[in-house]
């Protein structure tokens, strides 16, 4: 048989088969769709949630920024002090999400990321 188009090879397979193999297609299609949109809602919902919150204040020697916090150790002989940084995750376009942590030295003097605190956290 020749179809003029698809409804006109549903239609038969409808009146041929009772509506089998195409109902199920369809029911088959809207539950895929239904767990979809509810795996979306969900994972969005864990997202959303402030994944590096602290209650307020924020830890001592600590300074909440947005999307990075900061903890500065103490400042040692030297004047300089180990700084740590932690990035909430975000999406990026084709490699996914990227957060992270990191330390390193700084002072004595301003942090030579102009970014972060320009003074020791806690002084």
């Amino acid at each position: 048989m020749n179809y003029e188009t698809g409804r006109d090879r549903e239609r038969d397979l409808m009146v041929c088969c009772g509506g089998g193999a195409a109902a199920s297609q369809g029911v088959d299609v809207k539950l895929r769709f239904a767990v979809v949109v509810a795996g979306v809602a969900v994972t969005g919902l864990g997202v959303a949630a402030p994944a590096h919150a602290w209650p307020q204040p924020p830890p001592p020697n600590c300074e909440q920024r947005p999307m990075v916090s900061y903890c500065d150790g103490p400042v040692q002989a030297d004047g300089s002090w180990q700084r740590c940084f932690d990035n909430q995750p975000m999406w990026n376009r084709g490699v996914g999400y990227i957060g992270g942590s990191n330390c390193y030295q700084t002072g004595p003097g301003p942090d030579r990321y102009p970014w972060a605190p320009q003074y020791h956290i806690g002084s």
